[in-house]
């Protein structure tokens, strides 16, 4: 990191005195997420009444997984830029972070969709005992059911995966370290942030990605629900 000015880092730490606040929740997140999910991880991993209900166990140690990258990496770096809020200087990490972040968040959203119409499935056919079958389907869906719940459901999960890292890989243009005036006090210092460049803030560009993370999720989510539903997985 280069050598900052002192009144570069006086201003830095009463930005961030202003939102210990933040900082410290943070903190305690990501140090509850990580313990909390590495026990999940364990947990369903080992207990032996666990390995028998495969159905959930695969899906929640997959959400698990997620979430414990989330709270391992991605948190702690977000807790950096917020005590230097003036002085990130790795375009590398700024973009990695932010895309790992952005990855894991799409994945826990896709993944917990699929894990609350698998407990509805479920649930429905005990109460109204209405078990679905299997219909049929080309070749891949035939090879796909014929297989165990267990690739089934990892079947399903690297799919998630995969179409979360596809359309985050954007984030590695759109972001990186910019430089910013320091408008507290008319010092007329610059620091350097990880942020958006300037010329995607505009509405198409910012506008038009966005729309595409918003229909890629539903896409993605209407497609898991009817394969589970149609092909049983």
């Amino acid at each position: 990191m280069p050598a900052k000015s002192p009144v570069l880092g006086d201003i830095e730490y009463n930005e961030f005195v202003k939102r210990w606040l933040e900082f410290s929740l943070m903190i305690c997140l990501s140090l509850i997420g990580t313990f909390g999910n590495i026990h999940t991880i364990l947990v369903y991993a080992r207990v032996e009444e666990m390995n028998q209900r495969s159905h959930v166990r695969t899906l929640i140690t997959w959400l698990s997984v997620v979430d414990l990258i989330t709270c391992f990496a991605v948190m702690p770096f977000e807790t950096v830029t917020i005590r230097l809020n003036y002085s990130v200087s790795s375009n590398e990490a700024c973009k990695l972070f932010r895309f790992i972040g952005h990855t894991t968040i799409m994945s826990s959203w896709l993944l917990l969709t699929v894990i609350a119409h698998e407990r509805y499935r479920k649930i429905y056919s005990i109460f109204l005992g209405n078990h679905s079958s299997p219909k049929k389907g080309n070749k891949i869906t035939s090879w796909v059911k014929s297989k165990s719940t267990f690739f089934q459901q990892n079947v399903v999960c690297t799919f998630i995966i995969i179409l979360s890292v596809i359309v985050s890989s954007p984030l590695f243009v759109f972001l990186g370290i910019v430089t910013v005036p320091v408008t507290l006090n008319n010092t007329g210092l610059s620091g350097t942030q990880c942020t958006t460049h300037r010329q995607y803030r505009g509405k198409l560009t910012a506008g038009l990605y966005a729309g595409i993370v918003v229909y890629s999720g539903y896409r993605a989510s209407y497609t898991v629900l009817i394969v589970t539903e149609r092909y049983y997985i």
